[in-house]
């Protein structure tokens, strides 16, 4: 785990399977997108969790391959996350196992197409959790801290 953008280039991308983005706020030069972008591209997986959608936001690819831009979030507190419940909700393998339940969290708020992704999990009307084929790879964004633990 690093928050180190020199880790962004296709010798160290190279060597995992997948990319977990869970930073904020970190801007990484066009090399490093474009490495990232690469990657996932020619089939590594990639999880953004959290704040992935509140940072790179000097690049636009990336910002359209996650599915949008965090503009706000609600003050932390506790909410309801739908999963079979919800709907607009497509059955996944990913969240087949996993029944509606309750977190404490910050909901938040993401400007974007969304239509280009298959929703997982909403609250309070927002989707949550979410993925994205791009080329071969299926990959997943979830807005939730402790959605991964779940």
């Amino acid at each position: 785990m690093t928050d180190d953008l020199e880790i962004l280039n296709p010798d160290s991308l190279g060597i995992y399977k997948a990319i977990v983005n869970y930073t904020t706020f970190l801007e990484p030069l066009e090399k490093q997108i474009n490495a990232l972008l690469d990657a996932v591209r020619n089939g590594k997986g990639f999880v953004g969790i959290h704040g992935a959608s509140a940072t790179f936001w000097n690049s636009p690819a990336y910002l359209d391959m996650i599915g949008g831009k965090f503009i706000t979030h609600d003050p932390n507190k506790e909410f309801l996350v739908k999963i079979r419940s919800a709907g607009a909700v497509v059955p996944h393998p990913i969240t087949k196992d996993i029944d509606d339940f309750t977190i404490q969290d910050e909901l938040y708020i993401i400007e974007g197409d969304i239509t280009k992704w298959e929703v997982l999990a909403r609250a309070e009307g927002h989707p949550l959790s979410s993925t994205k084929c791009m080329a071969m790879v299926e990959f997943i964004i979830t807005l939730l801290v402790m959605m991964a633990e779940h």
